[in-house]
């Protein structure tokens, strides 16, 4: 994505909250996931996987609040991947393909990853049930510091679904 083409991109996925857009999402048809905490290698090499049925070039946008997005080229791997969100993990990032395929949200602090995309997407990226999902997030916010607001994430995403 050319500069131009980015800043036209982060415009139209974030909302005012500088969060994925649910509005984007819905006009995708997409559905979601919501994972709280951060990538980690088994998450990236599903990714990656998933990744790999798609036909656009992976790419990364990095970006502070009210900043511009930064586009990085990324290959299909989880290395790749895992590297990107490290070098991201102080500011907002994506990871999406060229031709809007998908797109993985990660807020500044590394609280949580929204995966959004078609079903099959989905279920290759994030390898377990919807119910599954329910109970790795709520065991990892259950007396975080952060519960109020990832809890809020869940709604604004989850609740939707």
């Amino acid at each position: 994505m050319i500069s131009d083409r980015a800043k036209q991109f982060k415009k139209q996925v974030l909302d005012s909250e500088y969060e994925l857009s649910t509005e984007y999402i819905k006009s995708k048809k997409w559905h979601v996931r919501i994972i709280a905490g951060y990538m980690n290698p088994m998450i990236a090499e599903w990714v990656a996987d998933a990744a790999k049925s798609t036909a656009g070039a992976l790419i990364g946008l990095a970006f502070g609040y009210r900043e511009d997005a930064e586009t990085t080229s990324l290959e299909k791997s989880a290395d790749s991947i895992m590297k990107y969100m490290f070098d991201t993990s102080h500011c907002y990032s994506i990871v999406t393909t060229e031709l809007e395929e998908f797109v993985i949200y990660k807020d500044q602090a590394n609280r949580f990853l929204v995966f959004s995309g078609d079903r099959n997407f989905l279920s290759r990226a994030y390898r377990c049930s919807d119910d599954a999902v329910k109970k790795m997030f709520d065991w990892w916010v259950d007396g975080d510091d952060d519960e109020d607001d990832l809890r809020r994430m869940w709604r604004k995403y989850m609740d939707n679904e």
